[in-house]
């Protein structure tokens, strides 16, 4: 951390090491919160988007506005820093969703592997709001290997990938939104590619 924040600091200004500074600290309380509500299976999901929110998508909200800050464009690094914190969050709802529908997840998680450790994402609190079976088994403990397939059919039945990938969906775009505020390019449209990418690739 301490040798991100010096790059930062001798490359892009002193906005630039500001916001990282923030982040950083964003991304610790994030993880305490993630820390303290782990096995809580009457997590809120408003705690569930402050946690994804701190842990994944001010990140990537810096990376997506550090060339702007370098450059003292604060404009531009207003709408990148918006850009990038709705892809970060459509990023993590929809490796929260390859969990129950993708070989693999974005990050390279084998399916089912949320589940196994009752990790609750959006696709398992949506699911759990409309299939009250399921928060009591999980209540229970770890479900047994043999039980994680018909669990994930079960979240995958009642609708609540496809409403989760739809929320995805709709950060992307606004996302893209932000984005439009910046003059066409190619760099633009590189990122345009890649919030699309983001969703698109959900079986």
């Amino acid at each position: 951390v301490s040798t991100g924040i010096l790059i930062a600091a001798e490359e892009a200004g002193l906005d630039a090491v500001t916001e990282l500074a923030r982040v950083v600290a964003s991304m610790s309380e994030g993880e305490v919160t993630q820390l303290l509500n782990t096995g809580n299976l009457a997590l809120e999901l408003d705690t569930y988007f402050e946690v994804i929110d701190k842990k994944s998508a001010s990140l990537i909200s810096w990376c997506a506005a550090a060339g702007a800050w370098a450059v003292e464009d604060q404009e531009a690094a207003r709408a990148l820093a918006q850009f990038g914190r709705h892809v970060g969050l459509a990023f993590q709802i929809t490796d929260d969703v390859l969990d129950y529908t993708g070989e693999k997840s974005l990050t390279g998680k084998r399916q089912g592997q949320d589940l196994a450790q009752c990790k609750l994402t959006l696709p398992l609190l949506l699911a759990m709001e409309r299939v009250p079976s399921l928060g009591a088994e999980l209540s229970a403990g770890a479900p047994s290997p043999d039980r994680i397939p018909s669990l994930m059919a079960s979240v995958h039945a009642c609708g609540a990938t496809q409403d989760a990938l739809q929320r995805a969906h709709g950060h992307v775009s606004s996302g893209l939104e932000a984005l439009g505020r910046l003059p066409s390019s190619p760099a633009r449209h590189s990122l345009e590619l890649l919030a699309h990418h983001l969703v698109e690739r959900v079986s």
